[in-house]
């Protein structure tokens, strides 16, 4: 899925190798790490023009992801990269899924994954916890809608 997407705003593969069940992906270096290390280990405060530019870029690239059917399941922070301009690039698409595959989840298939920064990580119910939109909470299923709200809670 991921070698077919080509969006500024989306961290840039460089490589992939996959020999099931191993996959890795391979993506370029951005040296800023991700925004969530740099609001909260580095301290950052970012301008408000900073902030608009970060919101703005990685809106265009979640629509560009919904365009293409494919809703991320994990926006957070932590999924957003910067390079040495601080330009954002959404990143990590292993909960990543086209949405004509997606199905409600139930109970049995909701598990954590034990992680604190992690989430639940078992068919449907995947995200970060603290990231998740009420509908996911409610084991609904993962809409672009969902994604917008862990957006805008990543940028809040």
């Amino acid at each position: 899925m991921r070698s077919k997407l080509d969006h500024p705003g989306l961290a840039k593969l460089v490589a992939a190798h996959a020999r099931p069940p191993n996959y890795m992906l391979f993506f370029q270096f951005y040296e800023s790490r991700n925004l969530a290390e740099k609001l909260h280990v580095q301290e950052w405060s970012p301008s408000i023009d900073q902030v608009l530019t970060i919101a703005f870029d990685i809106a265009k690239a979640l629509q560009y992801l919904h365009n293409h059917g494919i809703v991320h399941r994990d926006v957070k922070p932590a999924n957003i990269l910067l390079d040495k301009d601080l330009r954002p690039h959404l990143a990590d698409f292993g909960l990543a899924m086209y949405k004509k595959d997606l199905k409600h989840v139930s109970v049995e298939n909701w598990k954590s994954s034990g992680k604190p920064t992690g989430g639940f990580h078992k068919r449907n119910m995947v995200g970060t916890l603290i990231y998740m939109a009420p509908e996911i909470l409610r084991k609904d299923i993962h809409t672009e809608k969902s994604d917008v709200y862990s957006f805008g809670i990543s940028i809040k």
